[in-house]
């Protein structure tokens, strides 16, 4: 993960989004443990139901699986991540 951020950060990428990215791979790899998956070979709804405990609204839940997909594509596994967003409404406040 660390040579992920690394070449990211030389890309230029800001601080804010190295942060956020190395927040969103901890929890998938926090995933891949509780899940015993390995990275190539999880199910997209279980990761979907895991990642929804973090993230509440369809922004963060899509910064996270694009996350997700731009370390996949480093890793050199291609994969359509087609994970169900949150929906906006049942986050309203009473």
């Amino acid at each position: 993960m660390e040579e992920f951020l690394s070449n990211l950060e030389s890309a230029g990428y800001s601080k804010n989004t190295l942060s956020t990215y190395r927040r969103v791979l901890r929890h998938f790899h926090s995933f891949l443990k509780l899940y015993r998956c390995s990275i190539d070979g999880f199910n997209e709804e279980e990761l979907a139901f895991f990642l929804r405990g973090y993230y509440k609204t369809p922004a963060s839940m899509r910064t996270a699986v694009s996350a997700i997909k731009h370390y996949l594509r480093f890793k050199g596994i291609v994969r359509k991540l087609n994970l169900a967003l949150p929906e906006q409404e049942s986050f309203k406040e009473f």
